[in-house]
């Protein structure tokens, strides 16, 4: 009897130990695999894909929960622990090759000035539509997607200028478009914004 109890904790143990080797393996293969498709610097590391509105958007917030409060949290206890799940993410570049490129430029023309550089900010986090409006939703859907990629702050972190790298796909209808209705937006509210395909030494010339 004790011989069979003692046979049934073994395989007990040995399928536990199997299972940990195999998630082990699982992991080291996921890790090597996303090495080797890691995007170059010159990829992209934020698609226009931003996140969820911030706590002053709560009316808009919303429309993005698919689950209320207990089904969210049932949901995340699920997921915690869910291997698959978490190694569906990979880490990306911040700055693609060309935007890392002209950062290296602007930097020591920005120090110069005492300026401060904020590359890939997204729109909503320098404007925001107004309050009350019956298209209000509709405004805020507009430019949530959206970032630039350069703002120009001052020391107090007040906005001086915004610089858009217009790189060769700017030059389709489709960005050209994009372009003139956020230049339309951050005009409107009078901001500065500088359009140029490589930064130069008089990028601040007319700030």
């Amino acid at each position: 009897m004790w011989k069979n109890i003692i046979y049934a904790l073994l395989i007990i143990l040995i399928a536990i130990l199997v299972k940990w080797i195999w998630n082990k393996v699982k992991q080291l293969l996921s890790r090597h695999h996303n090495k080797a498709d890691r995007q170059s610097p010159g990829s992209p590391v934020l698609a226009d894909n931003i996140d969820a509105p911030s706590e002053e958007f709560t009316d808009i917030i919303g429309d993005y929960n698919e689950y209320d409060e207990g089904e969210t949290r049932s949901y995340l206890t699920s997921i915690e622990n869910d291997s698959d799940f978490i190694e569906s993410y990979r880490a990306r570049y911040l700055l693609t090759k060309n935007e890392l490129y002209n950062y290296k430029l602007l930097k020591p023309i920005a120090d110069a000035k005492g300026y401060v550089i904020c590359p890939k900010v997204r729109l909503l986090d320098i404007i925001e539509p107004i309050r009350g409006q019956k298209k209000y939703k509709a405004l805020f859907y507009k430019v949530q997607a959206k970032h630039v990629d350069f703002v120009i702050c001052d020391q107090g972190m007040h906005i001086k200028a915004i610089i858009e790298l217009d790189d060769t796909s700017h030059d389709r209808q489709d960005r050209q478009e994009r372009d003139r209705f956020v230049n339309l937006i951050l005009t409107s509210v009078g901001y500065k914004v500088i359009h140029t395909r490589q930064i130069t030494e008089n990028i601040f010339e007319n700030i």
